[in-house]
């Protein structure tokens, strides 16, 4: 087995064959080699290429870390050609990515006007209908006239504050809190999650998870109004 140095860094990896895709599986708590070799061992696949790496840490004294755990598929390339060097760009979700940290962090600084550039003029924005505005809304003006409808009848304010913006590729994911003030003076602190599907650097689908039952008590009184989904 030989082992090889990944590039422009002092890590070693030992390895067997070649491949050209790689998983990274990153753990930085398995100084437990009874971890290891009970989980992260059956994250394998058979014919599929292990690589280990010993990494340094608070648990070398105990000499049980293993971190990370890659496997490629076979093939010509080595694997280190997948680690990005030092200021490349990791991601071709970038402008998304950053159009979501705009949109969704610093409450009150919340500005989507760039996410909503990144739509593909056919988006489709789904929210639960246990909400009375609720439904599917098409297009970039079907995305605005939701938020439109919650601050025409239901909220003085609804703002957000991102926990991360997660790049899972083909998707980017938004944790979010939700502070907002209904028109009948409650106050409402939630968690929501959006996904937002990319297709060629366009948000082509996006979802709203929440716990609506939060929603449902906050406007519990006001006059309910046939949702903005109907005329998108």
């Amino acid at each position: 087995m030989n082992t090889e140095r990944v590039r422009e860094t002092d890590v070693r990896y030992r390895r067997s064959g070649a491949g050209d895709l790689a998983v990274v599986f990153v753990h930085g708590f398995l100084d437990d080699q009874y971890v290891w070799d009970s989980l992260v061992s059956r994250l394998t696949t058979p014919g599929i290429e292990c690589l280990t790496h010993n990494a340094d840490s608070p648990g070398k004294a105990r000499g049980n870390q293993m971190c990370p755990l890659v496997q490629t598929e076979t093939g010509s390339r080595p694997t280190s050609a997948f680690i990005p060097k030092q200021g490349e760009n990791m991601s071709r979700n970038q402008a998304i990515i950053d159009a979501c940290r705009r949109a969704f962090t610093g409450f009150e600084e919340n500005d989507s006007s760039d996410l909503v550039a990144l739509m593909s003029p056919d988006v489709v924005f789904h929210f639960p209908t246990s909400l009375p505005y609720g439904g599917t809304f098409h297009g970039r003006e079907g995305f605005r006239a939701f938020y439109q409808d919650l601050f025409d009848h239901y909220y003085e304010y609804f703002n957000y504050d991102a926990h991360a913006v997660l790049d899972a590729g083909s998707h980017v994911v938004v944790p979010v809190r939700a502070r907002a003030k209904a028109k009948n003076g409650r106050t409402m602190e939630n968690e929501h999650c959006l996904l937002f599907t990319v297709t060629d650097g366009l948000i082509t689908e996006a979802r709203l998870y929440a716990d609506t039952a939060k929603g449902r008590d906050v406007i519990e009184g006001l006059q309910v109004f046939p949702s903005a989904a109907s005329a998108s």
